[in-house]
Formats: C-alpha cells, sequence, structure tokens
C-alpha cells in the first residue's frame, strides 16, 4: 500500500509540474524570440494568445489559469496511475492463480 501511494504522490506532483513547465519554456521561447527584430511582433500576437487562453482558465489571472490546468493534469495523473496499479495487481492475481 505504501507503494501506491509513493506512486501516486509521485505521478500527482509530476503531472503538476509538467504544465508549469511548459508554459515556462514557451513564454522563455517567445521572449527569446522577441530578441529577433523579425519576430517581434509575431512573438508579442503569440504571446498575448496565450495568456488570453490562460485567463480563460483563471477567470481573468493568467497565472490562475497556470495553477487550474496543473491541478487538472495532476488529477489526471493521479487517476492514471491509480488505474495501472490495480490493472496490474488484477491481471498479476488472475494470471498466477493457484488453480490454473
Amino acid at each position: 500500500m505504501l507503494s501506491l501511494v509513493r506512486s501516486l504522490l509521485l505521478a500527482s506532483f509530476l503531472a503538476f509540474l509538467m504544465p508549469i513547465l511548459l508554459f515556462a519554456g514557451v513564454w522563455t521561447g517567445l521572449t527569446l524570440l522577441a530578441q529577433i527584430p523579425a519576430l517581434t511582433l509575431l512573438s508579442q500576437s503569440l504571446g498575448d494568445q496565450i495568456m488570453h487562453f490562460l485567463n480563460v482558465f483563471g477567470s481573468g489571472n493568467w497565472l490562475s489559469g497556470v495553477l487550474v490546468i496543473a491541478v487538472t493534469c495532476s488529477i489526471v495523473g493521479a487517476l492514471f496511475d491509480g488505474y495501472i496499479f490495480f490493472y496490474h495487481q488484477y491481471h498479476q492475481a488472475v494470471h498466477h492463480h493457484p488453480m490454473q
């Protein structure tokens, strides 16, 4: 049971961290892209669209939007991990049944 809890916590944490790192990486890339004079307008336009997307999920606040997406991914990661854990336990019990 400790294995399940540890696995769920790790999966939840990593699933929470991934969208945050994704948005940070995209934002960093757009900031670096804005340093090229020919691509400044494109970078600003993409940045505005991403901020609008995050504002929708965060009820007007981009940081809340990132956190809502991260928490949702964390819940989904925990559900997938729990499913895989119980699926593995079930199939291991079925295939190693003493009556076979």
